[in-house]
């Protein structure tokens, strides 16, 4: 039985590497958001000579053209973020619900790296000298700081980060 089952999952994997060449002639690939797909490469440069380079740049044609692509990123994010909790992201943290956080603001939520003294002095300082500017002007000086997605929406950022009670702001 153990047997049986190593052999279906090999099957499926073989079958999802194959279906996604086979496909790979008759599928036209789209870019997505801002990205730059790389063209296929050129056996020759400009100048006639050789191009060294064409195994990496068929390596990228590839990566950014093979069948099925779009299909199957979608159901790994898709898997990952259901059965692992989690996103294959460096960038996003995923919440209750299927919110999304920034990790860059995680520091300043949990309250891992505060201001040095030297920082908050810094800080206050350029706000005290704009505020003059404004004044010697006649403009009115008005300062907020606009909250993070994560400090508004506490309650939907997962149960492992905790809210500092004091911040830099």
């Amino acid at each position: 039985m153990k047997k049986l089952g190593y052999i279906l999952f090999v099957g499926v994997i073989a079958t999802i590497c194959i279906l996604s060449v086979a496909v790979m002639p008759w599928q036209t690939e789209k870019a997505v958001g801002n990205e730059q797909l790389a063209s296929f490469p050129e056996l020759r440069k400009e100048d006639g000579s050789f191009n060294t380079g064409i195994l990496n740049e068929f390596s990228d044609y590839f990566a950014d053209h093979f069948g099925l692509r779009h299909e199957m990123i979608t159901l790994n994010d898709q898997l990952t973020g259901t059965v692992l909790k989690t996103l294959d992201s460096s960038s996003v943290l995923l919440g209750k619900d299927d919110w999304l956080f920034y990790k860059s603001t995680l520091a300043d939520y949990t309250g891992a790296e505060p201001f040095t003294a030297r920082q908050s002095y810094a800080a206050a300082h350029v706000l005290g000298l704009m505020q003059e500017y404004c004044e010697e002007n006649g403009i009115g000086f008005c300062f907020t700081i606009a909250p993070n997605k994560n400090s508004l929406y506490g309650g939907q950022m997962p149960a492992r980060y905790t809210a500092a009670s004091v911040r830099n702001a």
